[in-house]
């Protein structure tokens, strides 16, 4: 990133939105940028966002490069049988969208930004659309835990075999058995793997800037 260009080919593209906000175009400079062609390699979330924002912008030579089929890049649903409303899918990409993170430290909630661009290009689509129902895009809000979420405990079971919830663990202390403890091979395994974990200041990080939390974990950015 610099203040000549902007442009910082590994990391945040928004920052380069933000440089650019001080500068004011000319009537001339705008016409040229229009008539300029620009290609976009990949059709993912990114890519289709990308291609978007361009052609609300008013450039109309732009195209989208996929080495695949089909679009969407790591969001696929794959049908098993029929289409969307045999409900019979799985999902192939991420399942999960997690819009926040919360600091288990300081208790503070921070939006992540790089899920933005998903929800973002979403609901661009359903204004285009019209929020037709049959082409709408949205999203089924994720429950994390429920008091009639089953647990999975040491082998703890009701006496009809099932795992107890979590409202039935609370109410009743005898099924709540203490965990196992870990064998000295499981500890030394833990140990290792903690050693390069970045702990939660690297998922603020994430959070706040994905870009830049990518250099700095490289040790590259300036």
């Amino acid at each position: 990133m610099n203040n000549d260009t902007g442009v910082d080919s590994l990391g945040a593209w928004f920052e380069g939105v933000n440089l650019l906000k001080d500068k004011q175009p000319g009537a001339i400079d705008v016409e040229i940028a229009k008539a300029k062609e620009v290609a976009i390699v990949g059709a993912g979330m990114s890519g289709l966002m990308t291609y978007l924002v361009l052609n609300q912008a008013g450039m109309t030579n732009v195209s989208i490069i996929e080495a695949g089929d089909r679009l969407g890049g790591r969001v696929h649903t794959e049908y098993l049988s029929g289409g969307p409303f045999d409900y019979s899918y799985q999902e192939m990409g991420p399942m999960r969208f997690p819009s926040t993170y919360k600091d288990p430290a300081s208790g503070e909630v921070m939006n992540i930004s790089d899920h933005q661009l998903v929800f973002q290009l979403a609901e661009e689509l359903n204004k285009l659309h019209g929020h037709n129902k049959n082409q709408s895009i949205d999203f089924t809000p994720w429950i994390q835990s429920s008091n009639n979420g089953l647990v999975y405990r040491n082998g703890v079971k009701l006496d009809t075999g099932l795992p107890p919830t979590r409202a039935q663990i609370a109410a009743n202390a005898s099924l709540s058995a203490p965990i196992k403890a870990q064998d000295n091979s499981t500890k030394a395994l833990s140990a290792s793997v903690n050693e390069y974990l970045p702990g939660s200041n690297f998922s603020i990080q994430l959070s706040k800037n994905m870009y830049k939390a990518h250099k700095d974990w490289l040790g590259i950015y300036p």
